[in-house]
């Protein structure tokens, strides 16, 4: 038995409370190493006082397998005043017992199993502490839009420097998409079947991107104003679609009054302390004498030791909520602020609107960002690369792709699984069609596991209807629109959502992950009494599949009875 790869730790994403009363437990130990794992668990203090010593079990679950481990869970009523447990690890030869932070062989029958302070011990659990989500999040699909390029509304007026709509953008292009545009487009948008908006920013700022903001309380007059904004929030919510803001507050704009001021000033300035000054006297070239987003003069980074910049910055997560009445915040370039800021910001945004979302840009792990008191979820980069690898590129197998899965639910709290943002293409990266070589089965392959996903699938404006395009700034081209709209495209995708919003295991159930081989990736997700088990063949041959049981082929909507043809490059949702 490998103890070198066995953890476990108290208190934090392997012990955690998952509801009031009830407490999950998780367990790491070598990939194929141990054959069993039981829980062993006591009321702490009448334990101590008991005559006869005896533990409550249960035999724990192997959940997920990435490429180095395995990992066991269960969870249990807290029933008790305050828990302690040990963990009992089966493998070929020998049997042992773990418990805080040791290894013991041998059971004291006088004594029990084990002593008090040879236990991991969660002394309480408590409601105020528990990791609280939005509850109407776990039916989300979520569509992103970046204005400047989704429908110029009927409010548009010519501007000659607004290029042709369908044609080639680069990085100063603009085509005058704007927030009326939007609103002509809502039943567009409410057809397609997604029940959330996320805005790319929408605030005064320079470039069309709108992510170097001047100012955080006015809309772009590219785009509008706050009147039409507010228009734009009801007839969303009308037709049950919630709006997500975009905040850049890593970095501002250098047009944003306090660093103007500081370019007037400098260390005079009242707002010297907002920003990390190397030197002075300031000036916007490069390289800059002043910290700023990924060494672009043109974005200076703001300086969180400030308190008085933290409560400028806290006013403006307020004022859209209650202004506006927006349903949440994403929040760019989230893992260069401070977590210590992040919790002021959860308290601040859940005071306001207790059911606001709040999700983090972070592209790799996120799991210290994801304990409860920061982000409700994160745009999930490691889903992105992982199906990216998988589909477009082939550089992994099914094996590895549901190791890489694996990986991440793993490390985050179950709270997070559903509401995990699971993308194929955002404003940062080249479109997926693009990526794969514009092979449509190779999408609709992604397209397949970004909906029955455990997560929050996202879909990035004009991936519907067959938009492509390479690096930024060509993943940003004006949206499709009338015939130029790949129709077939965009009816798979009515359909997938349909389907995704009818089966409550899709959108609620948990998930299971098979051993893949044949490079068919066969996972299920399960919800009550529900079943539905999905297979990707991501293969250039057909494979046939035995399977036990009746079965209804959700999408081909056909019974299926002892085996499955999965077609070269195809799929099967199956619902038992």
């Amino acid at each position: 038995m490998n103890k070198t790869a066995i953890f476990h730790e108290i208190d934090s994403n392997y012990c955690y409370g998952v509801s009031k009363d009830e407490l999950l437990i998780k367990i790491r130990t070598e990939k194929n190493n141990i054959k069993e794992v039981e829980l062993l668990y006591v009321d702490k203090f009448k334990y101590l006082f008991a005559k006869k010593k005896e533990f409550r079990n249960v035999k724990m679950k192997k959940r997920y397998t990435d490429d180095m481990f395995d990992y066991y869970e269960t969870v249990i009523k807290f029933d008790v005043l305050s828990l302690s447990y040990i963990f009992k690890l089966k493998d070929e030869k020998e049997e042992i017992f773990y418990g805080n932070y040791k290894f013991y062989n041998e059971i004291n029958k006088e004594e029990g199993i084990a002593y008090i302070p040879e236990m991991f011990t969660m002394p309480v659990l408590d409601f105020t502490d528990l990791f609280i989500t939005p509850k109407w999040a776990e039916e989300s699909i979520v569509y992103q839009i970046f204005p400047e390029r989704f429908y110029r509304g009927d409010n548009y007026i010519e501007n000659k420097n607004h290029l042709d709509w369908n044609g080639n953008v680069e990085n100063d292009s603009y085509l005058g998409g704007n927030l009326l545009g939007i609103i002509d487009k809502m039943e567009y948008i409410s057809e397609l079947g997604v029940n959330t908006i996320y805005l790319n920013p929408i605030f005064k700022a320079g470039y069309n991107h709108k992510y170097c903001t001047f100012d955080y309380f006015e809309i772009d007059p590219d785009f509008g104003t706050l009147e039409l904004f507010k228009k734009l929030v009801k007839k969303a919510h009308k037709k049950g679609i919630k709006i997500i803001l975009d905040g850049a507050f890593s970095s501002t704009g250098v047009e944003f009054e306090p660093f103007t001021d500081i370019l007037e000033k400098n260390e005079k300035s009242k707002y010297s302390s907002w920003y990390k000054i190397d030197r002075y006297p300031v000036e916007v070239k490069s390289p800059a004498n002043y910290k700023c987003f990924a060494h672009f003069p043109l974005l200076p980074k703001l300086n969180y030791s400030s308190l008085e910049m933290q409560e400028y910055i806290l006013k403006v997560l307020k004022y859209w909520i209650e202004e506006a009445d927006i349903d949440g915040w994403r929040l760019d370039v989230a893992d260069e602020i401070p977590h210590s800021f992040w919790k002021k910001a959860r308290k601040v945004i859940k005071e306001v609107k207790s059911e606001a979302i709040i999700i983090g840009e972070v592209w790799y792990d996120s799991s210290s960002w994801l304990n409860g008191d920061e982000f409700d979820t994160v745009m999930n980069y490691q889903f992105y690369t992982a199906t990216l690898d998988y589909i477009a590129k082939n550089k992994i197998n099914s094996k590895e792709y549901g190791e890489a899965i694996s990986k991440y639910l793993a490390k985050y709290k179950k709270q997070t699984h559903k509401l995990l943002w699971n993308l194929i293409g955002t404003h940062d990266t080249a479109r997926f069609s693009f990526l794969a070589n514009e092979r449509k089965d190779k999408k609709i392959l992604a397209l397949i596991l970004q909906f029955t996903m455990i997560g929050t699938p996202l879909i990035y404006y004009g991936d519907e209807v067959g938009l492509t395009g390479g690096e930024d700034p060509d993943n940003r081209r004006g949206m499709l629109w009338g015939d130029s709209q790949d129709k077939e495209l965009l009816e798979f995708y009515k359909k997938i959502i349909k389907i995704r919003k009818n089966e409550k295991a899709l959108f609620l159930g948990e998930i299971e992950i098979e051993d893949s081989e044949d490079n068919v990736f066969h996972f299920r997700r399960k919800y009550n009494n529900d079943v539905i088990e999905i297979y990707i063949n991501n293969s250039d041959k057909n494979i046939n599949k035995i399977i036990e049981g009746k079965y209804i082929d959700i999408f081909d909507e056909k019974e299926v009875l002892g085996e499955i043809d999965i077609l070269k490059f195809g799929f099967k949702i199956l619902k038992k």
